[in-house]
């Protein structure tokens, strides 16, 4: 299964553990190395997704894990569903 991740938060990840550690005359170009590694890999073609808790279209009914979808035909979903219809509240 792949594996999609956050370039920016890989690079803050190992901008922190090199500054942990007394410098190196190596952390700059070890860190150009890094970083034309992360900016030439593959971009995933993904998209974020709104779970039902945070869509527009919910309602939470109960004060827990059940929510109730109005956007099609007032069912009843999960916290952690999802669907291509969601949108963030917030939007």
């Amino acid at each position: 299964m792949a594996k999609y991740i956050d370039a920016d938060i890989i690079r803050d990840h190992f901008n922190a553990d090199l500054s942990r550690r007394p410098k190196s005359f190596l952390d700059d170009m070890l860190m150009a190395v890094v970083n034309r590694v992360i900016d030439n890999a593959p971009a995933a073609n993904v998209v974020e997704v709104v779970r039902c808790k945070d869509c527009r279209w919910s309602v939470d009914i109960n004060g827990g894990p059940v929510y109730r979808c109005y956007g099609f035909e007032c069912i009843e979903v999960d916290a952690d569903n999802y669907c291509c219809w969601g949108e963030r509240k917030d939007e």
